[in-house]
């Protein structure tokens, strides 16, 4: 509470980045990790409500890692259907979710523009 009225003083927007954890992995086919991430997320949209943020980014759609695998059908719905899951909650909220493309090394899910267009559809 302090920190937003604090940025709301100085007319400051307050955006966060996370990544997911392999064991809270939404791209999972493990049911446990998908669950496990798919509350990580909505814990992480209160707090970004909560301090007065209107902006929550990152890797959020699989684990902020390198994968020695193609993302799966399944995976690939599995991250889609939480991610539309947070966006409707966000935008209640008055959050912006912004998906991060990154490149191979940190996920294998969105590495190009193409494939973040993709997955938006």
């Amino acid at each position: 509470d302090r920190l937003a009225k604090r940025a709301r003083s100085l007319d400051v927007e307050i955006g966060v980045t996370m990544g997911l954890p392999l064991a809270k992995d939404i791209s999972s086919e493990d049911p446990d990790a998908g669950a496990a991430g798919r509350q990580m997320l909505r814990d992480a949209v209160a707090a970004v409500r909560d301090i007065g943020g209107n902006k929550l980014g990152g890797i959020l759609y699989s684990a902020h890692t390198k994968y020695n695998r193609a993302p799966t059908r399944t995976g690939w719905m599995n991250s889609a259907e939480v991610i539309g899951e947070i966006g409707d909650l966000a935008h209640r909220n008055g959050i912006d979710v912004v998906l991060e493309v990154v490149n191979r090394f940190e996920t294998n899910l969105l590495n190009t523009t193409t494939q973040g267009l993709r997955y938006l559809s």
